[in-house]
């Protein structure tokens, strides 16, 4: 008989709390009131893969190269630096070929600054053999920055000189 009541209490329990979650009325959400603003249409910028142009005043960046860093022979990279040949379109390409410390590079960030102070910047994360990055050039004289961040954290400016239009002897 115990046993009865106290299986019949606890249905009975049971059967309340299932029964006060299906008299709640349903919720409805509160209504938000909307507001309209009207936004100035969207400035079209050029998008290009890795290249970012930066208009800056010609004394803030010079064509004057600075000291660099020489990376430790642990860390060592080879890399080359190509200049496209056409007038039109004159991309720097600084491409990394390898070395014993490839693995241990996070970024490979390159900077062109034309002789009118306009910066163009690129960048690589984790690159590996054959990575390219390019920028923008001149088809006159740039000054080409090469910086590697490794993956310490550590940052070195690799290369710093100033970079001439190859033209083809006539």
């Amino acid at each position: 008989m115990k046993y009865s009541l106290i299986l019949l209490a606890g249905l009975v329990a049971i059967s309340c709390i299932l029964a006060c979650g299906c008299t709640q009325p349903a919720q409805t959400p509160a209504q938000t009131p909307v507001t309209t603003v009207q936004t100035p249409p969207p400035t079209t910028l050029p998008v290009t893969t890795l290249v970012t142009p930066v208009s800056t005043p010609a004394d803030i960046y010079s064509l004057s190269p600075e000291p660099t860093r020489a990376l430790l022979a642990y860390a060592d990279i080879t890399y080359q630096i190509n200049r496209e040949q056409n007038t039109k379109t004159p991309v720097i390409s600084v491409i990394i070929n390898g070395g014993p410390g490839l693995g241990l590079i996070k970024t490979v960030a390159v900077k062109a600054v034309r002789p009118d102070g306009t910066v163009t910047q690129g960048s690589a994360n984790h690159p590996g053999m054959g990575t390219s990055v390019d920028v923008m050039g001149s088809p006159t004289k740039d000054r080409v920055v090469i910086w590697i961040t490794l993956s310490s954290g550590e940052t070195y400016k690799i290369f710093d000189q100033n970079v001439l239009f190859a033209t083809r002897g006539g």
